[in-house]
């Protein structure tokens, strides 16, 4: 009997507290618009174009976009893209 009452009292404090709330937030970013680069002339013989990329902005904590841009040639060194998608 003491287990009965014990039930329907922790049941009523359920149903006559008040009700719970919550919310959901969802946040979607929208798609980036495609933008079309135009690769400018090079610079000299010793320049080699670098695609655009996304690198990571440690102060915004978030990566951000790169545009593509020459660079000059680097004696004993090799650049090599990294992996597309």
């Amino acid at each position: 009997m003491k287990r009965l009452f014990f039930a329907l009292f922790v049941t009523s404090m359920f149903i006559f507290t008040g009700q719970a709330h919550c919310q959901v937030v969802v946040k979607v970013r929208p798609m980036r618009p495609k933008a079309v680069v135009v690769k400018t002339r090079r610079p000299g013989t010793n320049y080699f174009w670098v695609d655009g990329h996304w690198k990571w902005n440690r102060s915004a904590h978030q990566y951000v976009w790169v545009d593509g841009y020459w660079l000059k040639r680097k004696r004993g060194r090799v650049y090599v893209a990294g992996p597309l998608g």
